[in-house]
């Protein structure tokens, strides 16, 4: 298999609470943040987005993760990417990441700071602030996009459900989109 692909990647195994991404755009320069993504997978494979506002998705978070913490990711993943991305590329990009249980040997996780700037590794938390990074439209964006588009044209129906759930389903021949009404749990984001 190596010969064939031409390497192999070892990776940390977590114990995942919670994947997400922020997604941003590459104009002129300029990493411009897009929002954040709260996705779902299953068996590693994507399976859905929270269709909401911004001001909500960090709502949700905040239990697992602190608005300034969040702040902090974006504007390191902007510092990162702004100068090594400036000149060869332009458009979208997302950057992956997920909060799980935090081991003593996890060096990528972050420990995961409450409201105050605190340390709450007590509640055995972390953040990996870059699973990876995707220099293409992502199902964040796709996300994203389709809540604006929902809010400036939505019905009744969609308008009274400030949350809603986007699905990629696949019924053995085709995948369709669905788009459903509803708040994910805590227990089950998006499921």
């Amino acid at each position: 298999m190596i010969y064939h692909q031409g390497g192999v990647t070892v990776e940390p195994l977590y114990n995942k609470v919670r994947d997400f991404a922020m997604e941003f755009e590459m104009k002129d320069g300029k990493a411009l943040y897009r929002g954040l993504s709260l996705f779902d997978t299953i068996k590693n494979a994507y399976s859905g987005n929270v269709l909401c506002s911004e001001d909500d998705k960090v709502e949700m978070m905040k239990p697992l993760i602190s608005e300034a913490q969040l702040a902090g990711i974006r504007q390191r993943i902007i510092e990162v990417m702004e100068p090594v991305l400036k000149d060869i590329y332009s458009g979208p990009f997302g950057v992956d990441m997920m909060i799980c249980t935090k081991g003593e040997k996890d060096e990528f996780c972050e420990a995961v700071l409450n409201q105050e700037g605190e340390d709450v590794n007590r509640t055995g938390l972390g953040v990996v602030p870059c699973i990876e990074i995707n220099l293409r439209r992502t199902m964040g964006h796709v996300a994203i996009d389709l809540y604006e588009h929902l809010v400036a044209n939505s019905s009744d129906e969609m308008k009274t459900n400030r949350t809603n759930i986007m699905r990629v389903e696949y019924d053995g021949n085709r995948y369709h989109l669905r788009i459903k009404p509803g708040r994910p749990s805590e227990e089950a984001p998006l499921h």
